[in-house]
């Protein structure tokens, strides 16, 4: 049944949640998979999705140890699927490309000219890694300079 524009899910097709694939449920009811993902993940239902894995504990340990290509090389997941995990678990990026500011460093921004704040956080900066105090880009500012 192809739906047009808004509607609110019936009791009856919240029960297909979980049951069917996600695929399956947008093909009966004309709802996207997008929709029909968010509506799962919202009432918190298990994905049924027979090639879904969930991460290890060593596979969680990768994360943040090095640039997510490659700790999506290491665990044989799409680079995505690491970013997404990655952030879900508050882990700082990891790419010795980038230069990772610390909360003292950013408040220099916008007081100085920016040659001469530069200047300063150069000797300061810290190389990202696991336990550098850096912030993630959802609802936190996070500044980085590339090399």
């Amino acid at each position: 049944m192809k739906r047009s524009g808004y509607s609110t899910w019936t009791p009856e097709e919240d029960a297909l949640l979980g049951k069917l694939t996600d695929e399956e449920i947008s093909r009966r009811l004309g709802y996207s998979l997008r929709r029909i993902r968010r509506r799962r993940r919202r009432l918190g239902v298990f994905n049924p999705n027979p090639h879904h894995r969930h991460w290890t504990k060593e596979e969680i340990a990768l994360l943040g140890t090095a640039t997510d290509r490659e700790v999506a090389a290491l665990v044989n997941r799409s680079v995505g699927n690491v970013r997404l995990k990655r952030i879900e678990l508050k882990i700082p990026f990891c790419n010795p490309r980038y230069e990772c500011w610390s909360e003292e460093q950013l408040k220099l921004l916008g007081q100085i000219p920016d040659e001469e704040a530069a200047r300063q956080n150069r000797a300061l900066t810290h190389q990202c890694s696991r336990g550098a105090s850096q912030t993630t880009h959802q609802g936190s500012t996070a500044v980085t300079v590339q090399l």
